[in-house]
């Protein structure tokens, strides 16, 4: 049967304690919303423990908004758990028990509880995908504030959606970052291995500082570098040249050097044809069809007399030393032109 029943609108039971200076306890129903039972402190004026006609519990509400609501801070034992040195509060999966993660995760990686192990197909080129990004959270987030490091969840799910999470609705929530350590640890892997690749192919060696390899070139051949110090490359564009020889051309293809004229800035190509210097208007290789023309028909007069003075003979430096005589060879007969230093004249 029934020992003590209390019957009345909202009726409450008081509860006093003479040895902590009065404080009074009293149970209530109904007396926040109808149906709701709590213990009311009388001293404090505040309600400490709630439970709603949904059968809500709340610690320090009286609205409590889920199976159990607390407001205010909430503190476990030392003893939580069996794991030591985490940082995390953790579900076992199989008690579902509160427990206290063993380091800085949750999930459980001994390979005695995995199956299907295989290698990842995730890799450098995964990674290469990926968008990092800074970002601030929105206020109604309640996120914090302050500058973030990270990736965009909806972007990575179309690269690795592995390790995307989602909410109860579906829809993309948040990113399993752990997880990621694994995809670049691979990453890194794929990189060393084209690293050692590059370095057997050219049989190279690398020290802390340098790595030796014995040829260098572009993915599309316009220039190289190999260990003979040849460089090979389409247009070179430099402030200085220091060197001991240089050579323009060939014997199967003759070539001049374009200087341009301080006076007038045109650009003209140096040549040599039969022995003589000779300037001609426009860049090397790109002279206009006449005078090319002409340049043909004068290097043909050139071959068959021997005699004829170059187009536009380039003056040497004058010096202080005699007049030197020089004699060039060409295909029909020698010729023999005197250089006057003293005016710096080519005389033929």
């Amino acid at each position: 049967g029934t020992l003590v029943a209390i019957h009345g609108s909202a009726p409450i039971l008081t509860l006093g304690d003479s040895q902590s200076s009065g404080a009074q306890y009293r149970l209530r129903n109904g007396s926040i919303t109808a149906g709701t039972f709590d213990i009311y402190d009388n001293g404090a004026a505040a309600s400490r423990l709630s439970i709603n006609n949904a059968g809500n519990v709340g610690i320090g509400t009286t609205s409590p908004w889920r199976t159990e609501s607390v407001v205010g801070t909430i503190g476990w034992s030392s003893s939580l758990g069996t794991g030591t040195g985490g940082n995390y509060l953790c579900i076992d999966t199989t008690t579902f028990e509160v427990l206290r993660g063993n380091g800085a995760a949750c999930t459980a990686s001994s390979l005695r509880f995995k199956e299907n192990v295989q290698d990842i197909k995730y890799g450098l080129s995964d990674v290469l995908k990926l968008h990092p990004v800074s970002y601030t959270y929105k206020p109604e987030t309640n996120m914090g504030t302050g500058t973030k490091l990270g990736f965009i969840a909806d972007e990575m799910q179309s690269v690795i959606p592995e390790v995307v999470t989602l909410d109860k609705d579906g829809k993309v929530f948040g990113l399993d970052y752990p997880v990621l350590t694994s995809i670049l640890a691979k990453a890194i892997q794929e990189l060393d291995a084209k690293i050692n690749a590059l370095s057997l192919s050219s049989g190279s060696t690398t020290t802390p500082d340098s790595l030796m390899v014995k040829k260098i070139a572009s993915s599309l051949g316009n220039w190289s570098i190999d260990e003979d110090g040849t460089l090979m490359a389409v247009k070179i564009i430099t402030d200085e040249i220091v060197t001991q020889k240089l050579t323009v051309g060939s014997a199967s293809k003759p070539s001049g050097i374009t200087i341009y004229d301080e006076v007038t800035k045109e650009p003209y190509c140096i040549k040599v044809r039969n022995g003589a210097m000779v300037s001609e208007a426009g860049i090397c290789g790109n002279q206009n069809d006449k005078g090319q023309m002409t340049n043909q028909a004068q290097s043909s007069n050139d071959q068959s007399t021997a005699t004829a003075a170059p187009s536009t003979p380039v003056e040497p430096v004058a010096s202080s030393t005699p007049a030197a005589t020089e004699t060039a060879a060409t295909s029909t007969s020698p010729v023999s032109e005197t250089i006057a230093t003293s005016t710096g004249g080519l005389t033929p």
